[in-house]
């Protein structure tokens, strides 16, 4: 199995945290860039892309119909080169490339949600089904709450997030074509077969909110006992038969 061409990786990356130096977990959301012509990128190429629409990352972030929470931070860009392989073009010859905004940019909202919670975009493609035709993105999403007798968010928040959204991809779509080839594009890719790419033509988003546990990996888990009362009636129960046996000792019966 191997990709029809060589893509582009990008993430947007980030932590969790009371201030843009507390670091309390981190997280990252990907998307795919492709395109009907074979793409091959060098550092500074995929440097000049991520700066491109470094603007338009932050200004999605910091949006108050996104609801990553306040205590959510962008801190940074990346991109790679994948080749057919699944692997880095030219191996270990080429490094991450990374953006570095000049201070961490918080998200909006009073963080109520644990780091895990996210909203999902479902990427489709023209393809209906299979290889190449679902894609998803993970995105933080603390600030955002239910409505308690449906369990899902309000259309109108939906609805809101889904044209923000909007709006950042066709930004990244097009300085993709103009960094890279004519018609690149956010895409699903697959290695299944001979390989599948297609670009994504509708962004879905839906009224469940979602996780990604990974984004917990660092925090410590620490917990609070308490005895029932049955653990209660155990424990002077046992101490009753430890002095009972104590009693039939010769020395406990001397003193």
């Amino acid at each position: 199995m191997a990709y029809l061409s060589p893509f582009v990786r990008m993430k947007m990356n980030g932590h969790f945290g009371s201030s843009g130096t507390d670091k309390k977990e981190y997280w990252s959301a990907g998307l795919n860039i492709a395109s009907p012509s074979v793409i091959a990128p060098g550092g500074s190429t995929l440097l000049s892309f991520l700066t491109s629409i470094a603007a338009a990352v932050s200004a999605f972030h910091g949006n108050t119909t996104t609801k990553a929470g306040a205590n959510t931070y962008l801190d940074n860009l990346s991109a790679a080169l994948i080749d057919t392989n699944g692997r880095y073009a030219g191996g270990s010859a080429q490094s991450t490339t990374i953006y570095n905004y000049p201070a961490p940019v918080a998200g909006l909202g009073t963080s109520t949600g644990p780091y895990t919670q996210a909203m999902v975009w479902s990427l489709r493609s023209s393809i209906l089904r299979g290889p190449g035709s679902h894609g998803r993105c993970y995105y933080p999403f603390l600030s955002a709450s239910v409505d308690g007798t449906t369990g899902g968010i309000s259309p109108g928040t939906q609805n809101s997030y889904l044209a923000t959204v909007l709006i950042l991809i066709n930004a990244i779509n097009s300085q993709a074509s103009l960094s890279f080839a004519t018609n690149s594009n956010v895409s699903n890719v697959s290695p299944l077969g001979s390989g599948f790419r297609a670009p994504v033509t509708r962004v879905g988003i839906g009224q469940r909110m979602d996780t990604q546990e990974s984004r917990e990996k660092s925090i410590s888990e620490a917990y609070a006992f308490g005895n029932t009362t049955v653990a209660l009636r155990a424990l002077e129960e046992a101490e009753r038969e430890y002095l009972e046996e104590l009693r039939k000792l010769p020395q406990f019966n001397d003193e």
